[in-house]
């Protein structure tokens, strides 16, 4: 029992990362190959250019680390060194499949109950719900100048995140569903300031994005890749009605973006920025006074956009705080922009 502890818990902890000094270090196992010396691994395990000497820190720490090497002239195939040094010297990669291949050595020899626990533990799924305000300026130009003020009463969402593989290279799976009710509403005409309408009713709406993300690919960079669905409204003028129109835009968003993690202690801050394009857009008008039916040709405006995205997340412990800046330009047969702030504070369970 105490044999299969021991493995499982290298199995579980394959590298071990910790500071010293100024300096992360890693530990890791390397199974010696046919032909191989000492100074040749050190070559495939540490990044080009480290000058490796008998004498080197670097090399010592990994002599005493193995104590069970009698000659370190002559390696035996199948020998195991567990390799220590700064990370910044290390070759992730080598790493990353030496481990590989010191885990599935391992597993040979462990119950299926034991297996099945590793497997828990490298994949690991868990919820989180939280509570969302957003505000945003729409502005579209021509026939009028139109600035619309949003912002949500209430908002509520259920996120849930699957990460796999997390002690090598982390890819997480975020789905999020989200419900808001929108206040009052404001808007304002500036090229008739009498032109103002307030307390408009806005349906509620649905959302959800779906993303992938890799973390870890380039010293620290991760890269993820996302699905969003988004209703954002503006208005525009009627010079028929002579009254102003609710514009109710329906978006399907595919992003591409980069995420950078910076840790302190029991602090987590993730900091990233994505680009997106719209796949799908559905547009159509609702009249804020009246109930006038609008023709296909003015419900179903050709519209094409972009939008840029900038969050700030903070992680303590299951708790989480996340703020986003967001701006997206649609045109066309029309020009419209939306500038966007969003926040959601949630717990992890």
């Amino acid at each position: 029992m105490g044999r299969t502890l021991l493995i499982f818990m290298v199995i579980f902890t394959p590298i071990s990362a910790f500071s010293k000094g100024h300096f992360n270090y890693l530990e890791f196992p390397y199974v010696v190959k046919k032909k191989e010396s000492f100074f040749s691994i050190l070559s495939k395990v540490f990044i080009p250019g480290v000058k490796h000497t008998i004498k080197s820190n670097h090399v010592q720490n990994i002599i005493i680390r193995n104590p069970h090497i009698k000659n370190w002239k002559k390696l035996s195939p199948g020998q195991t060194i567990t390799i220590f040094a700064k990370e910044i010297l290390i070759n992730k990669k080598e790493m990353v499949k030496n481990v590989n291949i010191e885990r599935k050595r391992r597993k040979g020899h462990l119950e299926k109950s034991v297996l099945d626990k590793i497997e828990e533990a490298e994949n690991k799924g868990y919820f989180q719900i939280h509570y969302n305000r957003s505000a945003y300026d729409a502005t579209e130009v021509l026939p009028e100048n139109l600035d619309s003020s949003f912002e949500t009463l209430l908002g509520l969402g259920l996120e849930y995140i699957l990460s796999f593989n997390r002690d090598l290279s982390p890819l997480r799976l975020s789905l999020l569903a989200r419900w808001n009710y929108y206040k009052n509403v404001n808007f304002i005409s500036t090229t008739n300031p009498e032109r103002i309408y307030t307390e408009v009713d806005i349906p509620s709406t649905w959302g959800f994005s779906l993303s992938l993300a890799k973390e870890d690919m380039w010293n620290k960079i991760g890269l993820s890749m996302g699905l969003e669905k988004s209703i954002l409204y503006n208005v525009e003028f009627s010079s028929s009605l002579d009254r102003n129109l609710l514009r109710t835009n329906e978006n399907i968003w595919i992003d591409v973006g980069l995420e950078y993690p910076i840790t302190f202690q029991s602090l987590k801050f993730n900091i990233s920025t994505s680009l997106g394009r719209p796949m799908l857009i559905k547009t159509y008008l609702t009249d804020l006074i009246g109930n006038e039916e609008f023709s296909e040709a003015e419900n179903n405006i050709e519209l094409s956009g972009v939008r840029q995205n900038f969050s700030g997340e903070v992680i303590y412990k299951n708790y989480f705080f996340i703020v986003s800046y967001i701006n997206s330009k649609f045109s066309k047969d029309k020009t419209i922009t939306f500038k966007e702030v969003k926040s959601r504070i949630g717990i992890r369970f």
